[in-house]
């Protein structure tokens, strides 16, 4: 069967944009220890440091993004494509610019050997020999194909993905609102929204929330791709965030989860073809089955027993989809994320296939990539990326997930 390496990785505020400092404030004022009067002068000192730190974190989430040797990433919270294009330019395809150099120089050698047999014409044919073997190391080494698609988010942090793969197709599903998908509505989402909508929408003169509103927070963006002449489906997510606190905001992220659902039901004609189908759920769903391999997770707000969104997708005896990191024998080894404020590990990343696909890959191992985490995240006692600090720089709050696919 086919392969392909699949990864889903939240890069952590890619902005091409500095932070705009409004200046009214002590805190817009102060930057590490020092507080500056002028608002004008802290907004620039604020800029040229944000620039000189973001050089030192992105070189680290470059290189956590290599170290997947993925052939399709899914990404979460990217301002747009034109910051995902600098990115990869300027620090992957630079940091991967020597492999693509070494492959190079192994071929030339027999190249130049081969160019001497051939007189005067051997130059010119050993110069296009040379820009042929570059561009096919360029394709095993390079991410050649990009997109961000703009979601629904206020903040611009949109979902895409770096592909060194051929894509088929791309189709956003931002536009899908809460009457798009029965079940989706209910009291408790309408609270929240209704409260996040006296909090900061009345002020900005949007109108109240109804279920003619958009369901997701970003997207779920479905990507087609083709494998050995096989086709796979990839929908990348990025759910609503926990804050306030877990349980007020399983509610949104229950019908987001209902929409994807939806999505892929309708994709692929019904629940039994879906189930037969080569797909993929990829990203930061906030939400996670367990903690450490326990279910009992009370929430560390209210106290009373935390539900979890992803139960639409992965319970019961038939379930829908199927986490790859279920695939680690050892519960404590499946965290992707550490939130110090709570001190917990947990998984809030996931690589969610289909049935079809999980029966065809029943003995792969998925793999963590931890190297870019803070030290403050001292369960992992592996390795860390020169510069990482306690807290900062760090190559993203969240870990890379990678798994090599065999497709059916």
């Amino acid at each position: 069967m086919p392969s392909f390496r699949l990864a889903t990785f939240n890069i952590e505020n890619l902005f091409s944009r500095p932070s705009e400092v409004v200046g009214g404030r002590a805190s817009d004022r102060r930057f590490g220890m020092f507080v500056f009067e002028d608002a004008e002068e802290a907004r620039q000192i604020r800029r040229t440091v944000e620039a000189a730190l973001s050089d030192d974190a992105r070189q680290l989430t470059a290189q956590a993004l290599i170290d997947t040797e993925a052939d399709f990433i899914c990404l979460q919270e990217v301002e747009n494509e034109a910051a995902l294009r600098v990115f990869r330019d300027e620090y992957i395809h630079k940091t991967l610019a020597h492999r693509v150099a070494q492959d190079v120089k192994r071929e030339l050698p027999a190249l130049a050997a081969e160019a001497a047999t051939r007189g005067e014409a051997g130059r010119r044919w050993l110069r296009t020999q040379l820009e042929t073997v570059r561009a096919e190391a360029e394709g095993r080494h390079f991410y050649r194909h990009l997109r961000v698609v703009e979601g629904n988010d206020g903040r611009g942090i949109d979902v895409g993905f770096l592909s060194k793969l051929p894509v088929i197709s791309v189709s956003s599903h931002a536009h899908v609102t809460f009457n798009d998908v029965p079940g989706s509505w209910s009291e408790k989402v309408e609270k929240l929204l209704q409260q996040e909508w006296e909090d900061r929408g009345r002020s900005r003169g949007l109108p109240k929330p109804s279920p003619n509103d958009r369901i997701f927070r970003r997207d779920c963006l479905e990507v087609g791709l083709e494998i050995g002449g096989r086709p796979f489906s990839v929908f990348i997510c990025h759910l609503k965030a926990n804050p306030p606190y877990r349980e007020l905001t399983y509610p949104m992220r229950r019908a987001e989860v209902l929409a994807v659902r939806q999505i892929i039901r309708a994709r692929f004609g019904s629940e039994a073809g879906a189930a037969s189908a080569n797909w993929a759920i990829c990203g930061d769903m906030n939400d996670f089955t367990e903690v450490d391999g326990s279910t009992v997770m009370p929430d560390l707000v209210s106290g009373r027993p935390a539900q979890s969104a992803l139960s639409e997708l992965l319970a019961g005896n038939r379930p829908f989809g199927v986490d790859v990191c279920q695939w680690i024998a050892d519960p404590l080894d499946r965290w992707t994320s550490y939130f110090g404020r709570d001190d917990v590990y947990s998984q809030l990343d996931h690589i969610i296939v289909s049935p079809a696909v999980a029966a065809a890959n029943a003995s792969v191992k998925p793999k963590i990539i931890r190297e870019g985490q803070p030290h403050r995240a001292a369960r992992h006692q592996g390795a860390r990326y020169p510069r990482v600090g306690w807290d900062r720089p760090k190559a993203s709050d969240h870990c890379p997930v990678v798994v090599e696919l065999e497709v059916p």
